[in-house]
């Protein structure tokens, strides 16, 4: 989580968007669900490609019912599907951030 924070910030990410959390975790959430956040952090990380992906299979495999996707909808696409597989957040980033 650590460095989703430290790159969306180096990205240009506003935290006052973010308005005023009573915790460390509602503001952690807050920000993992921003898709703005993801934008920042893609700049940073230099995510300045499209992607084709399919939605169902989670894959770039075949050519049927692909979808074009800037490279930070992929990765926030993915880690939602990280997420809901019962996987840490750290995990997720450790893999993903420089």
């Amino acid at each position: 989580m650590e460095k989703f924070y430290k790159s969306a910030k180096a990205g240009g990410y506003d935290f006052d968007r973010l308005g005023n959390p009573k915790s460390v975790i509602e503001r952690d959430n807050a920000l993992l669900l921003d898709p703005e956040a993801w934008i920042c952090c893609g700049k940073a990380e230099e995510w300045d490609t499209t992607t084709a992906y399919c939605p169902c299979c989670r894959t770039d495999r075949h050519w049927q019912g692909l979808e074009l996707y800037k490279r930070w909808q992929y990765y926030m696409h993915r880690f939602i599907d990280h997420i809901a597989e019962g996987k840490s957040i750290d995990d997720f980033f450790n893999n993903l951030i420089k």
